[in-house]
């Protein structure tokens, strides 16, 4: 009798134990999940800011993180589990001491691809002996259109020693004025506005309402200046028929002057009606 009741008494402070256990967690939780939803906002304006010049910074803080972590971890994972040991039992099975092995390795495993990205800003070129609009643009991976907008060749003609303007993109450099928005001078440029704020270097007033201020310059990445066709007016030679000989006049006063529809009546400032009729009817 005594068995069961001590047995009931431990089980009942088992589930006890786990009651106040849970409830614990449970606040903890909550309190954590409170903490996080004050303070995220703050760390999302920081990554935000820049539309994501600060991710290279925040990845590298992260891994340098984890590598500390593991270093950390790695004696106990030894003493603990002996698998991850250099010196255990399991890896002097597995190999001999006494055996040599050789491995062929290709020298350009060792060699790392830097990743070509754009350029922040523009930048000057000096022609050297040789260039041209082609070689330039090939060289600094942009269009040759791009190199003659930014600095206002019509052709192909450079010399040695002149100076270019070197866009970071294919596309058109723009100095935004008065009135202007993303998405009208995407429009002028026959681009995509989401381009232009989607380009990293972009500066914008407000990031939200991407808003510009007077005077900075705007890269439109994909940008196509506008042709420029001189307006040619249409001249037209029209015939004119001149009446000649006698004009009869009539006996009983005023009569209508032409066959023909008003166009416009009198009023205070245009003492007078129009009547409509084919050039050259005589009067």
């Amino acid at each position: 009798m005594f068995f069961f009741a001590s047995t009931r008494s431990i089980l009942f402070g088992i589930f006890e134990f786990f009651g106040f256990l849970g409830l614990y967690l449970k606040k903890k939780i909550i309190f954590s999940s409170e903490k996080f939803e004050k303070n995220k906002n703050y760390f999302v304006k920081i990554f935000i800011v820049k539309r994501g010049r600060y991710n290279r910074l925040f990845l590298h803080f992260a891994t340098i993180g984890v590598l500390g972590f593991g270093i950390l971890i790695a004696p106990f994972l030894a003493s603990t589990y002996p698998v991850f040991s250099a010196n255990s039992s399991t890896s002097a099975k597995i190999t001999e001491p006494n055996t040599q092995q050789l491995i062929s390795v290709d020298a350009n495993v060792f060699q790392t691809d830097i990743s070509q990205k754009p350029r922040d800003k523009v930048i000057e070129y000096s022609v050297q002996r040789g260039d041209t609009i082609s070689t330039i643009a090939n060289k600094f991976g942009i269009s040759e259109d791009t190199i003659r907008w930014a600095n206002g060749l019509s052709g192909d003609s450079i010399t040695v020693g002149d100076t270019l303007k070197i866009l970071p993109v294919t596309g058109i450099a723009h100095k935004v004025i008065s009135g202007e928005t993303v998405y009208s001078i995407a429009k002028y440029y026959d681009s995509n506005p989401q381009q232009i704020v989607d380009f990293p270097f972009n500066e914008f007033a407000n990031p939200e309402t991407f808003s510009l201020v007077i005077g900075q310059i705007l890269i439109v990445p994909d940008g196509v200046k506008p042709s420029e066709v001189p307006v040619q007016r249409i001249r037209q030679n029209i015939s004119r028929q001149y009446y000649a000989g006698p004009i009869p006049v009539s006996p009983g006063g005023f009569s209508w002057p032409l066959s023909g529809g008003i166009s416009q009546y009198a009023s205070w400032y245009h003492m007078a009606i129009d009547i409509t009729a084919p050039v050259g009817t005589p009067v």
